[in-house]
């Protein structure tokens, strides 16, 4: 039982992991570009996102 268990724990962990990164470094755009609007199409085109 254990042995099945653990990876699916160490593989549900490393999925949260990587959808935390990827949601923190999507915010961390975003209010990046927020600041400076020079860039629209860049700006729009993460939105879609």
């Amino acid at each position: 039982m254990n042995s099945i268990m653990v990876p699916t724990m160490e593989a549900a962990t490393a999925a949260v992991m990587i959808i935390v990164v990827v949601i923190v470094s999507k915010v961390w755009l975003i209010s990046l570009f927020q600041k400076h609007h020079h860039n629209r199409k860049v700006w729009h085109g993460l939105k879609l996102l």
